[in-house]
């Protein structure tokens, strides 16, 4: 919770800090990887399903689903629910 709330005083605004600096840039880069990830799992699934391996498409598109509710999670924390729709809309 104290991480959390260290995050909301960064994003309405207040100086940073240089560890707190650092903590969005790897919540951004994290976020980042899922999607590329989940665009890999969901091409390897192409490949298979060409390949006439249904079972295997399968399992890849299991996997791109998690990455997607991963990059889910870490937007959670770069933009809490209790956010201003202003403050959000001005930073996309």
């Amino acid at each position: 919770m104290k991480r959390l709330n260290k995050l909301n005083s960064i994003k309405k605004g207040i100086k940073m800090t240089r560890p707190a600096i650092k903590t969005i840039q790897n919540l951004e880069s994290a976020f980042a990887g899922e999607l590329i990830a989940h665009i890999k799992y969901r091409y390897f699934a192409k490949l298979a399903r060409a390949a006439g391996d249904e079972e295997t498409a399968k399992i890849f598109e299991a996997t791109a689903d998690q990455e997607i509710l991963h990059a889910f999670g870490h937007l959670n924390l770069l933009y809490p629910a209790n956010s201003k729709w202003k403050y959000l809309l001005r930073n996309i």
